[in-house]
């Protein structure tokens, strides 16, 4: 789910909720079927329409404790 997005000339800012059931390998970690919810931040460039570039930050260490613990 989106919390946030913004935007500045070629530039887009989101915050993203996701939730889910690890049905798949995730963070090298084999499928648990555990259910699971982080924010993650993705920022992207954007020209004619188009993703161009894309870089964020994802709690890749608290999705492995999720799946893990």
């Amino acid at each position: 789910m989106f919390e946030d997005v913004f935007s500045a000339g070629e530039l887009v800012a989101t915050r993203i909720q996701y939730k889910g059931c690890q049905v798949g390998e995730c963070c090298g970690v084999a499928p648990t079927g555990r259910w699971f919810a982080f924010d993650a931040l993705e920022n992207f460039r954007v020209v004619d329409g188009k993703i161009v570039e894309s870089w964020g930050y994802w709690p890749e260490a608290q999705i492995i404790r999720m799946l893990t613990e």
